[in-house]
Protein backbone atom coordinates (compact mmCIF):
# COMPACT_ATOMS: atom_id res chain seq x y z
CA UNK A 1 0.00 0.00 0.00
CA UNK A 2 1.47 3.31 -1.08
CA UNK A 3 1.57 6.50 0.96
CA UNK A 4 -0.18 9.56 -0.42
CA UNK A 5 1.42 12.82 0.63
CA UNK A 6 -0.95 15.79 0.45
CA UNK A 7 0.84 19.06 -0.13
CA UNK A 8 -1.15 21.98 1.28
CA UNK A 9 -1.60 24.94 -1.06
CA UNK A 10 0.60 27.98 -0.47
CA UNK A 11 -0.74 30.40 2.12
CA UNK A 12 -1.08 33.98 0.84
CA UNK A 13 -2.67 36.96 2.55
CA UNK A 14 -2.95 40.60 1.50
CA UNK A 15 -2.41 42.90 4.47
CA UNK A 16 -2.97 46.17 2.62
CA UNK A 17 -5.25 47.52 1.28
CA UNK A 18 -8.17 46.33 3.37
CA UNK A 19 -11.08 44.51 1.82
CA UNK A 20 -13.67 46.85 0.23
CA UNK A 21 -11.39 49.87 0.60
CA UNK A 22 -12.24 52.77 -1.72
CA UNK A 23 -9.61 54.74 -3.64
CA UNK A 24 -9.89 57.96 -5.56
CA UNK A 25 -7.90 59.53 -8.39
CA UNK A 26 -4.97 57.06 -8.49
CA UNK A 27 -5.34 54.12 -10.87
CA UNK A 28 -2.25 52.37 -9.51
CA UNK A 29 -2.33 51.12 -5.92
CA UNK A 30 0.22 49.37 -3.71
CA UNK A 31 -0.44 45.79 -2.59
CA UNK A 32 1.33 44.47 0.52
CA UNK A 33 1.10 40.92 1.80
CA UNK A 34 2.63 37.80 3.29
CA UNK A 35 3.13 34.21 2.13
CA UNK A 36 4.63 30.92 3.36
CA UNK A 37 6.06 29.52 0.12
CA UNK A 38 9.70 28.42 0.31
CA UNK A 39 10.24 27.72 -3.38
CA UNK A 40 8.12 29.77 -5.77
CA UNK A 41 8.10 28.62 -9.38
CA UNK A 42 5.58 31.15 -10.68
CA UNK A 43 3.92 34.33 -9.41
CA UNK A 44 0.96 36.16 -10.95
CA UNK A 45 -1.13 39.23 -10.21
CA UNK A 46 -4.79 38.80 -11.15
CA UNK A 47 -7.15 41.80 -11.48
CA UNK A 48 -10.81 41.28 -12.36
CA UNK A 49 -13.90 43.46 -12.49
CA UNK A 50 -16.21 40.45 -12.61
CA UNK A 51 -16.35 40.49 -16.41
CA UNK A 52 -12.77 40.81 -17.59
CA UNK A 53 -9.70 39.30 -15.94
CA UNK A 54 -6.12 40.44 -16.46
CA UNK A 55 -3.32 38.08 -15.40
CA UNK A 56 0.14 39.64 -15.16
CA UNK A 57 3.31 37.59 -14.52
CA UNK A 58 5.31 38.90 -11.56
CA UNK A 59 8.98 38.34 -10.76
CA UNK A 60 9.43 35.76 -7.98
CA UNK A 61 12.23 37.94 -6.57
CA UNK A 62 9.54 40.26 -5.18
CA UNK A 63 8.45 37.54 -2.73
CA UNK A 64 11.56 37.21 -0.56
CA UNK A 65 11.46 36.45 3.18
CA UNK A 66 7.74 35.77 3.25
CA UNK A 67 6.67 39.29 2.25
CA UNK A 68 5.75 41.02 -0.97
CA UNK A 69 4.90 44.48 -2.28
CA UNK A 70 3.35 44.93 -5.73
CA UNK A 71 1.78 47.72 -7.75
CA UNK A 72 -1.64 46.93 -9.17
CA UNK A 73 -3.71 48.83 -11.73
CA UNK A 74 -7.38 49.37 -10.91
CA UNK A 75 -10.28 50.68 -12.95
CA UNK A 76 -13.47 52.55 -12.15
CA UNK A 77 -15.79 50.58 -9.89
CA UNK A 78 -15.10 47.24 -8.22
CA UNK A 79 -11.73 45.50 -8.65
CA UNK A 80 -10.99 41.99 -7.35
CA UNK A 81 -7.22 41.70 -6.87
CA UNK A 82 -5.51 38.37 -6.25
CA UNK A 83 -1.91 37.26 -5.84
CA UNK A 84 -1.44 33.72 -7.17
CA UNK A 85 1.67 31.69 -6.32
CA UNK A 86 2.75 28.27 -7.59
CA UNK A 87 5.27 26.27 -5.56
CA UNK A 88 7.93 23.86 -6.84
CA UNK A 89 5.45 20.96 -6.63
CA UNK A 90 3.00 22.76 -8.91
CA UNK A 91 0.53 23.47 -6.10
CA UNK A 92 -1.23 26.81 -6.48
CA UNK A 93 -2.29 29.16 -3.71
CA UNK A 94 -4.14 32.46 -3.96
CA UNK A 95 -5.08 35.37 -1.71
CA UNK A 96 -7.07 38.46 -2.61
CA UNK A 97 -9.15 41.49 -1.71
CA UNK A 98 -11.79 43.63 -3.39
CA UNK A 99 -11.22 47.37 -3.76
CA UNK A 100 -13.06 50.19 -5.50
CA UNK A 101 -11.99 53.16 -7.57
CA UNK A 102 -14.24 56.18 -7.13
CA UNK A 103 -13.55 58.52 -10.06
CA UNK A 104 -17.11 59.77 -10.52
CA UNK A 105 -18.50 63.05 -9.13
CA UNK A 106 -21.48 63.27 -6.77
CA UNK A 107 -24.91 64.21 -8.08
CA UNK A 108 -26.53 67.52 -7.15
CA UNK A 109 -30.23 68.33 -7.05
CA UNK A 110 -31.15 71.88 -6.11
CA UNK A 111 -34.06 72.52 -3.79
CA UNK A 112 -33.68 76.31 -3.82
CA UNK A 113 -36.56 78.55 -4.86
CA UNK A 114 -35.96 80.59 -8.02
CA UNK A 115 -37.50 83.86 -6.70
CA UNK A 116 -36.77 85.56 -3.37
CA UNK A 117 -37.69 88.97 -2.00
CA UNK A 118 -35.27 91.85 -1.62
CA UNK A 119 -34.03 92.39 1.94
CA UNK A 120 -35.60 89.16 3.22
CA UNK A 121 -33.73 86.15 4.55
CA UNK A 122 -33.81 83.14 2.23
CA UNK A 123 -32.36 79.64 2.14
CA UNK A 124 -30.02 77.96 -0.31
CA UNK A 125 -30.45 74.21 -0.05
CA UNK A 126 -29.44 71.29 -2.19
CA UNK A 127 -29.37 67.52 -2.12
CA UNK A 128 -25.95 66.00 -2.82
CA UNK A 129 -25.26 62.28 -3.05
CA UNK A 130 -22.63 59.84 -4.25
CA UNK A 131 -24.98 56.90 -4.58
CA UNK A 132 -22.58 54.70 -6.54
CA UNK A 133 -20.79 53.87 -3.29
CA UNK A 134 -23.73 53.32 -0.94
CA UNK A 135 -23.02 49.59 -0.58
CA UNK A 136 -19.43 50.07 0.55
CA UNK A 137 -18.53 52.32 3.47
CA UNK A 138 -21.35 54.83 3.73
CA UNK A 139 -23.73 55.00 6.65
CA UNK A 140 -26.61 57.12 5.38
CA UNK A 141 -27.24 55.74 1.89
CA UNK A 142 -26.06 58.76 -0.09
CA UNK A 143 -22.27 58.53 -0.17
CA UNK A 144 -19.38 60.38 1.40
CA UNK A 145 -19.37 64.11 0.62
CA UNK A 146 -16.53 66.37 1.66
CA UNK A 147 -17.82 69.89 1.00
CA UNK A 148 -20.73 71.74 -0.59
CA UNK A 149 -20.36 75.40 -1.58
CA UNK A 150 -22.51 77.99 -3.33
CA UNK A 151 -21.67 81.14 -5.29
CA UNK A 152 -24.19 83.89 -5.96
CA UNK A 153 -23.04 86.10 -8.83
CA UNK A 154 -24.41 89.07 -10.73
CA UNK A 155 -21.91 90.33 -13.29
CA UNK A 156 -24.22 93.18 -14.26
CA UNK A 157 -24.26 94.58 -10.73
CA UNK A 158 -20.72 93.49 -9.83
CA UNK A 159 -21.92 91.33 -6.93
CA UNK A 160 -20.29 88.04 -5.96
CA UNK A 161 -20.90 86.11 -2.74
CA UNK A 162 -19.49 82.73 -1.70
CA UNK A 163 -21.01 80.45 0.93
CA UNK A 164 -20.23 77.08 2.52
CA UNK A 165 -23.28 74.95 3.20
CA UNK A 166 -23.85 72.75 6.24
CA UNK A 167 -25.29 69.26 6.16
CA UNK A 168 -28.71 69.15 7.80
CA UNK A 169 -29.74 65.57 7.02
CA UNK A 170 -28.26 62.25 6.01
CA UNK A 171 -26.36 61.51 9.21
CA UNK A 172 -26.55 61.95 12.95
CA UNK A 173 -25.29 65.52 12.73
CA UNK A 174 -27.55 68.52 13.16
CA UNK A 175 -27.75 71.29 10.63
CA UNK A 176 -28.56 74.88 10.03
CA UNK A 177 -26.13 77.67 9.41
CA UNK A 178 -25.65 81.38 9.57
CA UNK A 179 -24.57 83.69 6.79
CA UNK A 180 -20.94 83.06 7.72
CA UNK A 181 -21.08 79.45 6.57
CA UNK A 182 -19.04 76.94 8.54
CA UNK A 183 -20.03 73.76 6.67
CA UNK A 184 -19.54 70.32 8.15
CA UNK A 185 -17.61 67.50 6.54
CA UNK A 186 -19.59 64.29 6.34
CA UNK A 187 -21.84 62.07 4.33
CA UNK A 188 -24.29 63.20 1.70
CA UNK A 189 -27.88 64.31 2.10
CA UNK A 190 -29.50 67.72 2.32
CA UNK A 191 -27.13 70.67 2.68
CA UNK A 192 -28.31 74.18 3.44
CA UNK A 193 -27.45 77.72 4.47
CA UNK A 194 -29.64 80.66 5.50
CA UNK A 195 -28.72 83.89 3.72
CA UNK A 196 -29.50 87.09 5.60
CA UNK A 197 -29.02 90.21 3.44
CA UNK A 198 -26.78 92.75 5.14
CA UNK A 199 -27.91 96.36 5.37
CA UNK A 200 -25.11 98.61 4.15
CA UNK A 201 -26.16 102.20 4.62
CA UNK A 202 -29.61 102.43 3.03
CA UNK A 203 -29.23 99.38 0.79
CA UNK A 204 -29.00 95.68 1.37
CA UNK A 205 -25.89 94.05 -0.10
CA UNK A 206 -27.94 91.76 -2.39
CA UNK A 207 -29.77 94.12 -4.74
CA UNK A 208 -32.87 93.21 -6.79
CA UNK A 209 -32.04 91.57 -10.09
CA UNK A 210 -30.93 88.37 -11.80
CA UNK A 211 -28.21 86.20 -10.24
CA UNK A 212 -26.44 83.03 -11.23
CA UNK A 213 -26.44 80.52 -8.38
CA UNK A 214 -23.68 77.93 -8.73
CA UNK A 215 -23.66 74.98 -6.32
CA UNK A 216 -20.59 72.73 -6.12
CA UNK A 217 -20.44 69.36 -4.39
CA UNK A 218 -17.17 67.52 -3.82
CA UNK A 219 -16.60 64.02 -2.46
CA UNK A 220 -13.71 63.09 -0.17
CA UNK A 221 -11.56 62.06 -3.16
CA UNK A 222 -11.83 65.44 -4.87
CA UNK A 223 -14.37 64.42 -7.52
CA UNK A 224 -16.68 67.40 -7.95
CA UNK A 225 -19.85 68.38 -9.76
CA UNK A 226 -21.49 71.77 -10.31
CA UNK A 227 -25.10 72.77 -10.77
CA UNK A 228 -26.07 76.26 -12.01
CA UNK A 229 -29.47 77.90 -11.90
CA UNK A 230 -30.96 81.37 -12.05
CA UNK A 231 -32.06 83.14 -8.89
CA UNK A 232 -34.08 86.34 -9.02
CA UNK A 233 -34.24 88.81 -6.15
CA UNK A 234 -37.54 90.66 -6.52
CA UNK A 235 -38.16 94.29 -5.64
CA UNK A 236 -41.32 94.24 -3.57
CA UNK A 237 -43.96 96.98 -3.63
CA UNK A 238 -42.96 98.09 -0.13
CA UNK A 239 -39.26 98.25 -0.92
CA UNK A 240 -37.58 101.65 -0.96
CA UNK A 241 -34.20 101.71 -2.62
CA UNK A 242 -32.36 104.96 -2.10
CA UNK A 243 -29.69 106.11 -4.48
Amino acid sequence: CGIIVMTPPPGISITSPGNNEVFGVSQIIQIDGKHNVLNISKAELVVSNGTHEIITPVSTSLFSQGNFRLNSPIKSGKNMISVRLTDSSGVIGEGGVSVYLDDSPPSITSATQSNVSYGVKFTISTRVSDERWTNIKTRDGVGEIGEVTASLISNQMGISRNYTLSKISGSSGSGGSSNSGGGSVGLGGLWSIDITPLLQGKLYDLLPGEYNLEIKGEDKFGNSNTLSQNLRILKTTTTNIYV
